[in-house]
């Protein structure tokens, strides 16, 4: 929803709690031509640091970039890949393309089961309704019938 916000000339770094969900979005800005990046293992891969407490940023466009931490280290800009690859530090690109495949396969097959089981779900709450539609009618002949008993006594 957010991709016409994104600047396709500077890479788009990816971060989450574990790596995980940031590897799908990666797939997903790559598909879209971003250069995108994620950081491995997400926030739980970095080790605290208790002397590097403090960061600091400049708003570029309404973009925070990270210029500086506690040790004064400026960020410097990775070499561009011209075919967007995903970049991963210390990883193998395509056992990462490969693992992201892999997952959109697997979704894949869970979204053609959860599909098929919403059809039978559906199929079964029709069939139920057409039976209490049935009944609902049976009942209003019984209760007219049992009026027509009463008034008759």
């Amino acid at each position: 929803m957010q991709l016409k916000t994104l600047n396709r000339e500077k890479p788009v770094i990816v971060v989450c709690a574990d790596g995980k969900i940031s590897e799908a979005a990666a797939f997903l800005l790559l598909k879209h031509k971003f250069n995108a990046r994620i950081l491995k293992g997400g926030m739980e891969g970095i080790a605290p640091d208790p002397g590097n407490e403090t960061a600091h940023f400049k708003i570029d466009d309404g973009i925070e970039t990270l210029i500086e931490s506690g040790e004064s280290v400026a960020l410097k800009n990775r070499p561009e890949s011209d075919d967007h690859s995903l970049v991963a530090a210390g990883s193998d690109w395509e056992n990462q393309i490969k693992f992201l495949k892999s997952e959109n396969e697997n979704l894949r097959k869970t979204n053609r089961q959860l599909t098929d089981k919403y059809r039978e779900l559906t199929l079964e709450k029709e069939h139920i309704e057409k039976r209490y539609r049935i009944l609902s009618r049976q009942m209003e002949k019984l209760t007219q019938v049992l009026e027509r008993l009463k008034a008759a006594k």
